[in-house]
């Protein structure tokens, strides 16, 4: 099972059901210390240009003085569950989004970091002890709380880097479908142009199919070019589709009780792959899928049929990837959860499917030709090593 972020810190962090224990211990003693720590925080505040400048008027400042008490009491009040997470996240967000700078986070932090523990050492004075250990309880809580804010200022990061990749898959996507666009009107141009001259009926059946093809081939460029989601352009890197794998389940938010499971064959096999596209391909199928499905599995897996790859993301809900259609009917790219495969896969030579698995639920298959370098890379090891 997938650890929520806020196991993950705990863990780091050494914050187990014993210290949670012990934070509720210290609560009553340290609650009638919160409006000291509160008017503490504002003296700070009000002396930074920085942070004046996010508050635009007096009932901002009211506003925060209330939600500053709000968040005391519930940095002591455990359990640091999933739900603390989501309410903690959303302070991050609104840090983000009213455009607090981290570095003002982090000083911001410090200050009652040194409030908090100041009071602490006071309230224990005379059991030292007891002082200590609620100290250093107290101390880590802290960093949790440093932690889960800096974590949605690494995810605002990282979307914005997904949108400078995103504009510049654009321009590479449309070469790519307007080459082929060109190719394939020559193409209608040219069957029309002999059914025009065929000569007997056949001949004319014959030329009228190629040139039926070859009109549907632009009709599917055309639904490809309004509906894919630009996904990250780059240039072919050779990496471990293991650890691309890994790269993308990390990225993505696994609801409560869910579980991603990752199967990859041979765990070795290399690719010349364009990373972003492919990654943020990944992210999406896997974050639609686990939202789909929850508290359930879904299955990710990476298979080398020769030269080329075969990446699967299964669902055991027949609702996630409802429209279980192939390639060649055009409309690979108009369901959720599906544009970004779709396009990883035209920029790889390649094609994305739906499909229905033989145990049920619901899929997305890539299939990525002339992708692997297993042999190549094995030989590039040894002469290394040699």
């Amino acid at each position: 099972m997938n650890d929520s972020v806020i196991q993950l810190f705990r863990r780091s962090l050494g914050l187990g059901e014993r210290e949670e224990a012990l934070v509720r211990e210290v609560a009553p003693r340290l609650m009638g210390e919160v409006p000291h720590w509160v008017e503490a925080f504002y003296a700070r505040l009000v002396v930074d240009p920085v942070a004046m400048a996010l508050l635009k008027d007096e009932a901002s400042v009211i506003r925060l003085k209330r939600s500053l008490v709000a968040w005391f009491f519930e940095l002591f009040s455990p359990p640091f569950d999933a739900a603390y997470e989501r309410t903690r996240a959303e302070i991050g967000r609104t840090h983000v989004r009213i455009g607090m700078p981290p570095h003002l986070m982090i000083t911001a932090m410090g200050g009652v970091r040194r409030d908090v523990l100041d009071s602490v050492s006071s309230i224990y004075a005379d059991e030292p002890d007891r002082g200590r250990r609620a100290f250093k309880v107290v101390d880590t809580v802290l960093d949790l709380e440093l932690a889960l804010m800096l974590d949605q200022y690494r995810r605002r990061s990282r979307e914005l880097a997904h949108e400078s990749d995103r504009a510049a898959f654009t321009e590479r996507l449309a070469r790519e479908l307007a080459s082929r666009t060109r190719s394939a009107v020559d193409a209608a141009l040219c069957y029309a142009e002999l059914v025009r001259r065929a000569r007997g009926g056949e001949e004319k059946e014959r030329w009228c199919f190629e040139l039926e093809e070859a009109l549907k081939a632009i009709g599917r460029l055309g639904r490809q070019a309004a509906a894919a989601i630009p996904a990250g352009g780059g240039s072919l890197e050779v990496v471990s589709l293991a650890g691309l794998c890994s790269q993308a389940v990390s990225n993505v938010s696994v609801p409560a009780y869910s579980n991603v499971v990752v199967a990859v064959e041979p765990q070795d096999v290399r690719g010349r792959v364009l990373v972003a596209p492919l990654v943020l391909a990944l992210e999406e199928l896997l974050q639609h899928a686990v939202n789909c499905t929850p508290a359930r599995s879904v299955d990710l897996s990476i298979r080398a049929v020769g030269k080329a790859a075969v990446i699967e993301c299964i669902t055991p809900t027949s609702a996630a990837f409802a429209s279980v259609r192939g390639h060649a009917d055009g409309d690979l790219v108009e369901s959720d959860g599906f544009g970004q495969a779709a396009a990883a896969a035209i920029l790889h030579g390649g094609i994305a499917e739906r499909f229905i698995p033989p145990s049920g639920g619901s899929g997305v298959r890539l299939r990525l030709p002339l992708v692997l370098e297993l042999e190549e890379t094995l030989d590039a090891d040894l002469a290394g090593h040699s």
